[in-house]
């Protein structure tokens, strides 16, 4: 591979730190000090240590040379992200040349299709068809498959696909139950971490309204899943790698344990704040994530699941509405 050293005068190096890069959306910020070898994604020539300045996208962390920028076709895809940030979930959806009118998707060279050396990349993401400036050997795991076929084998993927699924990879904008919702019947650990994500959003219940737990800032423990105790329906691709990696459920269950530990044995607020089966009065005590019970969907009283299904009612609600119906009646 051919390289040539990349010269900056003083001057030029003055400018770069007064003012940034702003090039098709991209934020280039210069960097000097590293010590790794680093390969520019607009010439692919090595970027070395010591002898190289490079620019790198704040926003993308798209790389290259500084002299490259002037050749820079490629759209940062942080906008992307911004405006539309959501996957495209059909599998290698190709529409072919004659639609790109024979020029590379990303930086519009066009195609010389008599040139017998002529390599055609396309990208397994969005089906598009490349340059081999524009395709190198990067490979990511593809949303649609992963979606469709929990398949989860890295393939080719384009420089600017790599760039988008990298920073859309820990957004949750993906909602399995309307894609496919027949994952959760065949993947087990799917099941598992449904029913954790559930029992969550009623564990923040008493951990919002606990002094000791904010005091303590027990929802932090899941502060890179914020997601975990705002819906129990919306993923990222990172979560579902992890979870196929055997990472993710295991994290979980150790937070969701001690969660589990603080309202049942260490806080005496929360773990007042259980139920006594209104039917059968046996106890101990039932909370709504506890597996085996049943809760009412107006009151939210918790109750064995055995007692519910056998009187199909809600003696606190029948209660309540008792109390209700005698204030109208005596018109308090």
């Amino acid at each position: 591979m051919k390289m040539k050293l990349l010269q900056i005068s003083e001057n030029e190096t003055q400018a770069i730190h007064k003012d940034n890069y702003h090039i098709n959306g991209h934020n280039f910020v210069l960097q000097q000090k590293y010590t790794k070898e680093r390969i520019c994604e607009q010439c692919n020539n090595v970027i070395i240590p010591f002898f190289h300045h490079y620019l790198q996208c704040k926003n993308c962390n798209y790389i290259c040379h500084l002299k490259c920028t002037s050749l820079l076709q490629t759209n940062c895809v942080k906008n992307i992200v911004k405006t539309r940030p959501s996957y495209t979930i059909t599998i290698r959806p190709e529409t072919g040349l004659y639609s790109q009118y024979f020029k590379c998707a990303d930086c519009k060279t066009i195609f010389d299709l008599d040139k017998p050396t002529l390599n055609l990349n396309i990208c397994d993401y969005s089906g598009a068809v490349f340059c081999d400036s524009c395709f190198r050997n990067d490979t990511m795991p593809i949303p649609a498959r992963i979606l469709h076929n929990w398949d989860f084998k890295p393939r080719g993927v384009s420089k600017k696909s790599k760039h988008f699924l990298e920073l859309m990879r820990f957004k949750p904008v993906v909602s399995l139950i309307d894609l496919n919702s027949s994952l959760f019947t065949k993947v087990s650990t799917l099941q598992r971490l449904s029913v954790l994500r559930k029992n969550l959003l009623y564990i923040k219940i008493y951990l919002t309204t606990c002094k000791r737990a904010i005091k303590e800032k027990l929802l932090l423990k899941i502060s890179n899943r914020q997601h975990f105790v705002e819906n129990s329906d919306m993923y990222s691709i990172q979560d579902l790698i992890d979870l196929n990696n055997d990472v993710l459920l295991p994290e979980l269950s150790l937070i969701y344990n001690s969660y589990i530990i603080h309202i049942k044995q260490n806080c005496e607020i929360c773990s007042g704040k259980g139920f006594i089966c209104e039917y059968c009065k046996v106890e101990p005590m039932l909370y709504p994530f506890d597996q085996g019970v049943s809760l009412c969907s107006t009151c939210l009283a918790v109750y064995h699941e055995n007692c519910y299904e056998a009187n199909h009612t809600c003696s606190r609600c029948i209660r309540r509405n008792s109390k209700k119906q005698l204030l109208k009646d005596f018109n308090l």
